[in-house]
């Protein structure tokens, strides 16, 4: 294995744990090999070890959505009988995520957990030794090198240097104040378009002179002056597929291709969210889009840190390329505003305040963000509506302002 790359630690950012145990109640948990040995020789009361349709051992979530490992007590059963470090890997990293692009190592973090959402604790930056060491155990396990280059488009890569311009520039446009943040999101998804055009059928003097930011601008402060577009059956079925993640436990499993197929045409009246109950869709579309500005900031210091982490394409996210990656965004943006709308209309609020947006994070981290995209053809449809680009914009303008 070539020698280990340079740590980039999240400025801005804290983490030291509060213990909330929400992270064992959100998803199965991957094991080792080695893992799978260890615990499999130790006489627990229960068998809580199960395996997925694929054969991969985890730890099973039980009917009260908690870990099978977790104790009535609220702690963890192996920590308690194998130390700390006998935890599995993906509980020991957590909220940490590990991007190798090339020379160095991106470290970002996971928003489903409170104490992140809440940035309490030491800063991340003073903890560079015991963070390091997680991504070395992290890399070890996984057999991971850093990639070379960066999947940017379909088959084309850039190099990691031209990401950290493509990374400058959406970043600037984030934090932007003269856009609402839906339209932040929009002008990223241009730039994007402007830049795969350059990158890859420009000469090298439209490279070096970049994008016309002006026209750019022009052109999203055009769209989010019209109407909203109507939208067409693969915007309705990729929402149906990304809504149908946010359903409770045992609901969302197989529901994203059967609601893509059967409900492409028209959506629902009523949908059941997980931690927010059934909602009319139109008493969600009753409130208002607007964020104020509190929830405005989390949302802005939540996509900054997917774009520092580089969570939301390549290796650290399904093999998507940065372009569909970002669509991917927009498009789960569009359903985490109406997840956090949703919430507000089943308190009957007219407006959303910073609790359902916070909320409404968690739940498309734990739910989009961590769990599997669908396999086979509908995998395949997703993934190219999402390359395309015009899907999320339109979901965005949609459902997000």
């Amino acid at each position: 294995m070539s020698k280990s790359p340079r740590l980039e630690l999240p400025s801005g950012q804290n983490f030291t744990c509060q213990g909330s145990t929400r992270c064992c109640r959100m998803l199965d948990v991957p094991l080792l090999p080695a893992e799978l040995a260890r615990y499999a020789g130790e006489d627990w009361k229960e068998k809580p070890i199960a395996r997925t349709l694929g054969g991969a051992p985890h730890t099973p979530l039980v009917r009260s959505g908690a870990c099978a490992f977790l104790s009535e007590e609220g702690r963890c059963r192996i920590h308690e009988r194998l130390g700390a470090c006998g935890k599995p890997l993906t509980c020991r990293i957590f909220p940490y995520t590990f991007a190798f692009c090339g020379p160095t190592v991106r470290v970002g973090v996971r928003f489903s957990c409170p104490t992140i959402l809440a940035n309490k604790g030491e800063p991340v930056v003073r903890q560079e030794d015991l963070v390091r060491g997680m991504a070395q155990a992290y890399r070890q396990a996984k057999r991971i090198e850093p990639l070379p280059r960066a999947p940017f488009h379909l088959s084309y890569e850039l190099s990691w240097k031209d990401i950290d311009r493509i990374d400058e520039a959406l970043l600037s446009s984030l934090e932007d104040g003269a856009l609402p943040l839906s339209g932040r999101l929009i002008e990223g998804a241009e730039l994007l378009d402007e830049m795969k055009y350059v990158y890859i059928y420009g000469s090298p003097e439209e490279v070096a002179r970049g994008i016309d930011g002006a026209a750019v601008r022009r052109r999203v402060l055009e769209a989010l002056a019209t109407p909203p577009p109507r939208l067409g059956l693969a915007d309705r079925a990729v929402l149906a597929a990304f809504l149908a993640y946010l359903a409770p436990p045992g609901r969302g499993r197989s529901a994203p291709v059967r609601l893509a197929l059967r409900l492409a045409a028209r959506l629902p009246g009523r949908l059941r969210l997980d931690e927010i109950g059934r909602v009319s869709r139109r008493k969600a579309r009753k409130v208002s889009a607007e964020l104020d500005q509190e929830s405005t900031a989390l949302l802005v210091r939540y996509y900054k840190a997917r774009i520092w982490g580089r969570t939301h394409f390549g290796r650290a996210f399904h093999g998507l390329s940065y372009v569909a990656g970002w669509n991917f965004l927009l498009a789960a943006h569009a359903c985490l505003v109406f997840a956090a709308r949703a919430r507000a209309a089943t308190l009957g609020r007219p407006r959303i305040e910073i609790a359902d947006v916070e909320l409404a994070i968690q739940k498309v981290e734990e739910r989009l963000y961590s769990s599997n995209l669908p396999a086979g053809s509908w995998g395949k449809i997703l993934s190219f509506l999402l390359t395309t680009g015009g899907t999320g914009k339109r979901l965005a303008l949609r459902f997000a302002r």
